[in-house]
């Protein structure tokens, strides 16, 4: 946007192609105080400055000039501040996204890694419930067979007793 300059008279005036620009200020008005930036032409806003200072001295137009250039500046300052915020925003927020990525990835595999444990251990458990299964088949197999043995050894004692006429009794 272009923007005119009146002389300190009051009388001429030109344009310029660029908006100056307004460092904050305590005056007057609420508006800041201009201050020349790198590029900006300092005679211009020295002259804006006079007539912020100074407004008895500058014609009425070239002060209203002077005021809606202050408050240009300062409306564009507020939205290059308001822009660095949510720059800073949008970084700190990616940075956060990669770190919880990075945490949920991390969660993953953790998740797996215990799964497969889980796994491991279930199918340990499933062979030691067989283990006890057969060792527990093997026992009763070993009952039976001394129960047998012992039924056989008692017919067979009793057969050499009754033969004898000793009673199994006695024996003992």
């Amino acid at each position: 946007s272009s923007a005119a300059v009146v002389k300190n008279g009051g009388g001429s005036s030109s344009s310029s192609s660029s908006t100056p620009k307004v460092q904050p200020a305590s005056g007057s008005h609420g508006v800041r105080s201009p201050a020349p930036r790198q590029g900006e032409d300092a005679k211009v806003w020295a002259m804006v400055r006079d007539c912020l200072a100074r407004p008895r001295d500058h014609g009425e137009v070239f002060h209203a000039v002077c005021m809606e250039l202050a408050a240009t500046r300062t409306h564009r300052d507020s939205l290059e501040e308001r822009l660095r915020e949510a720059e800073r925003a949008l970084t700190i927020s990616a940075a956060e996204g990669k770190r919880r990525d990075l945490e949920m990835r991390q969660l993953r595999e953790d998740a797996k890694a215990q799964a497969q444990r889980l796994e491991e251990s279930h199918a340990a458990c499933k062979a030691l419930v067989q283990q006890v299964a057969e060792a527990q088949d093997a026992k009763n197999r070993v009952q039976q067979r001394l129960r047998q043995v012992q039924s056989k050894l008692a017919s067979a004692e009793l057969s050499a007793n009754w033969v004898t006429g000793v009673p199994a009794a006695e024996k003992h």
